[in-house]
């Protein structure tokens, strides 16, 4: 499970900080988060799967960039409570992409794994979350100049969706696929997300504009059942 081991490492390590390099001397510099009231969630989706002999507590949702600025560094803080108003716990979500460019709509996944926690969270009857994020530095640092068509989306034994399509590069640059990320959202018949994964290019090296590569991208567990799905990509430069 990619959130799941993504979130293992970002607990584990907490005094891991953001850097960024000082434009003038490039050397690193701190970057401290703030909340940021042009991000604003526009669907939580908190859910419990199987995995690894054991009920995994999910929340999946998604994140608009109402600003006029690109954001980095964008997590989602849910807070959980019982019917008491007593807190449960809280879950630290990131988005799926590196920068939420204005106007734009991202999904996120956060998963607990601070130990007795696990248990109580499924007794939650309301949440309240906030929204991090520190502005971006530097130039060119996101390239999301693509379009991406979904031909076939099918479902294992295991669990998991495996959702296949095409990638085709809008923009002006040349990109390595190596660096491109390729995520995917699943939504049900009323328009709610319902699963987010993480994929890849499966052939070819480079994407020069106007051309197109085959993806592949997995979805490891669903809340309901999907109708519909949306393939997004970020190349780093």
């Amino acid at each position: 499970d990619y959130a799941l081991a993504r979130e293992v490492v970002f607990r584990l390590s907490p005094d891991i900080v953001d850097q960024a390099p000082d434009q003038t001397t490039g050397e690193g510099i701190e970057i401290t988060r703030q909340e940021n009231p042009n991000l604003i969630v526009r669907q939580l989706n908190p859910f419990t799967y199987p995995f690894a002999g054991m009920d995994v507590f999910l929340v999946i949702g998604l994140v608009e960039n109402t600003g006029i600025k690109a954001q980095q560094g964008v997590e989602v803080e849910i807070m959980f409570y019982n019917s008491l108003g007593e807190n449960l716990g809280t879950m630290i979500g990131r988005l799926l992409v590196q920068t939420a460019l204005p106007g734009r709509v991202y999904p996120f996944s956060a998963s607990i794994v601070k130990e007795g926690e696990e248990t109580a969270l499924k007794d939650w009857t309301d949440f309240q979350a906030s929204v991090f994020s520190h502005p971006v530095f530097g130039e060119g640092i996101s390239y999301q100049d693509f379009e991406l068509s979904v031909s076939s989306a099918n479902q294992e034994s295991d669990g998991k969706t495996v959702v296949e399509g095409t990638l085709t590069n809008l923009g002006t640059q040349t990109v390595l696929a190596a660096d491109i990320r390729i995520g995917v959202m699943a939504f049900d018949l009323d328009g709610v997300l319902v699963g987010v994964g993480n994929g890849s290019v499966t052939s070819g090296s480079s994407l020069m504009p106007g051309q197109s590569m085959p993806v592949r991208a997995v979805i490891e567990a669903l809340s309901a059942e999907p109708v519909r799905y949306q393939f997004f990509a970020e190349a780093s430069q």
